[in-house]
């Protein structure tokens, strides 16, 4: 690589990286950039975090990360109920999730986070995608879990139903 040539930017890549892999590898650099982002929010005076809430790149970050975790867990399609909403998710990234949630609810409150959470439904597949002969024959017209489930469904589902008070 030559001096001139440019890198995309650290964070951009690090989502996209974490999105196309869904797995602890590939999430790993963006999960730890999620953890230092939580540490430096939770190290300054509490007086600060709603003002430091209100830099884009924060507020980006901090509602990107938890959708992000939602999608990830939750697959390319509805999973059981029980232990499959954690898909490959172990404790730390768990853990990590009920961080950035508490984070959410701190900075910009319960109405924001339940509109976050009904905002996520919207974005989570609600049935597989069929390929045949390597062709996506449904990925046109496929419904989200917002058509397919209820509210109450998606919730069960997903990571939002995990009881954080375990973790914090």
């Amino acid at each position: 690589m030559t001096k001139n040539a440019q890198r995309s930017a650290l964070y951009p890549r690090l989502v996209e990286n974490c999105k196309t892999g869904n797995s602890p590898g590939s999430c790993y650099e963006f999960f730890t950039l999620l953890r230092k982002l939580n540490q430096d929010l939770l190290g300054s005076p509490q007086e600060c975090l709603v003002p430091f809430g209100e830099v884009p790149e924060i507020q980006k970050a901090l509602k990107e990360g938890v959708q992000l975790m939602i999608q990830l867990a939750w697959g390319e399609k509805p999973p059981a109920a029980g232990l499959a909403k954690f898909n490959w998710m172990e404790t730390s990234d768990l853990v990590l999730y009920c961080r950035l949630k508490q984070l959410n609810l701190q900075i910009y409150g319960e109405e924001n986070w339940q509109n976050l959470r009904l905002a996520t439904y919207k974005k989570l597949p609600g049935e597989a995608q069929i390929f045949q002969d390597g062709i996506c024959t449904n990925c046109e017209r496929i419904k989200n879990a917002s058509q397919v489930l209820s509210d109450e469904e998606i919730w069960v589902r997903s990571l939002f139903s995990l009881r954080c008070e375990q973790f914090l």
